[in-house]
Parts: C-alpha cells; sequence; structure tokens
C-alpha cells in the first residue's frame, strides 16, 4: 500500500481463502479469541472481492521495497 492513507479491504482484519482441488474452497478468518471457516458461497465471492481490491491497491514488489527503503532511511 502506499504510504497516502486511504481505506482499503485489508482493514478488516486478516483471512485466507484455502483452495483444493478435490474439496470445497473455505475462508479462514482468526482474531484473538476466535477462528472461523466459512464455505458459503456467498462468503467465498465477498473475501474474493476483496482479495481482488487488496491486490489492486497494493504496490508492486519493486515500489514495496523502494518504499521500505525509504522510510527506513527516514527513521535513522
Amino acid at each position: 500500500m502506499s504510504r497516502t492513507p486511504r481505506a482499503h479491504a485489508g482493514l478488516r482484519g486478516p483471512f485466507v481463502i484455502l483452495e483444493f482441488a478435490e474439496e470445497t474452497a473455505l475462508v479462514y478468518l482468526e482474531n484473538h479469541s476466535t477462528v472461523l471457516f466459512l464455505e458459503e458461497e456467498a462468503d467465498l465471492a465477498s473475501y474474493r472481492v476483496a482479495l481482488g481490491n487488496i491486490l489492486q491497491a497494493a504496490l508492486a514488489p519493486a515500489a514495496t521495497t523502494e518504499l521500505i527503503t525509504q522510510i527506513a532511511t527516514e527513521l535513522r
């Protein structure tokens, strides 16, 4: 993500979309007291959209490295 603060789908918390060759896909959610597995197609679709939005907003690998280097330099 860029240094410009703005809302994005990743702010709602971490999740993992688990895709299997022979089984139904799942969304895995975890917080400090609960673990959840979601398997309904509507839930999967929602988290796939969220993942797409996160990937679209994310910096490219080289830009991420550059940003981290810039921030580290500023903190010295």
